[in-house]
């Protein structure tokens, strides 16, 4: 899921400043992209809730009970669970450093360099540092658990950041500082949704049920 959704990602980053380009190079025309990512989004939306169902592990009484749970309750269990709030923040704060990141690069290339196509060679770059995100995770995983790659990642993204602030003025820095925080990203979008998950367990210690669905 999270090796599919960063490909969209990316896809949409290369393609970003050709096709306003050819949608007019202007306010407009990026009011139009915006718009058709909206439509395409709600479409895609509407269909993963028309076609998806959640499917619950716990069998008999307990997948009853958990049925029978309504949104506030769910609600209130979570908000009774320090863990969830914790991980649900630190999702939050990635989530903005990450629309960061990747709004930096078309920044740096209209204002810093006055070349609106190193965008898209900015994302082309950052393929690489991804796809080997993607293959070395396992490892990482295997080796520090989920919370020790997470803590791992953020200080390799860290660096990066640091060195881009730095010097800011070389695009040859900034793409490679750019792919220390693109790799870094990796893990943490694929270690999160798994931490998520497991602050459920502090449901069923402390309420009987894990209410999975709403957790994650």
């Amino acid at each position: 899921r999270a090796a599919v959704g960063y490909a969209v990602g990316v896809a949409c980053g290369i393609g970003l400043i050709p096709i306003t380009v050819a949608l007019g190079d202007d306010q407009a025309a990026w009011i139009k992209f915006g718009l058709i990512l909206g439509i395409l989004s709600a479409i895609c939306l509407f269909i993963t809730y028309k076609f998806s169902r959640e499917i619950y592990h716990d069998e008999g009484e307990m997948a009853q009970k958990e049925a029978k749970i309504s949104i506030l309750e769910g609600l209130k269990i979570l908000f009774n669970n320090p863990h969830w709030i914790k991980i649900t923040l630190v999702g939050v704060a990635m989530n903005i450093v990450y629309g960061i990141a990747l709004i930096a690069p078309l920044y740096y290339g209209l204002i810093i360099l006055d070349n609106p196509g190193f965008y898209s060679t900015v994302n082309t770059v950052n393929i690489f540092p991804s796809v080997l995100g993607f293959l070395t995770v396992s490892f990482w995983i295997k080796r520090f658990g989920l919370t020790g790659t997470a803590k791992w990642a953020s200080a390799i993204g860290i660096v990066g950041c640091v060195i881009r602030t730095l010097i800011p003025m070389n695009s040859i820095v900034f793409l490679a500082a750019n792919c220390l925080i693109m790799y870094a990203t990796i893990p943490l979008i694929s270690v999160l949704p798994a931490m998520t998950l497991n602050t459920a367990e502090a449901n069923m210690e402390k309420h009987g049920v894990r209410i999975t669905g709403m957790t994650n």
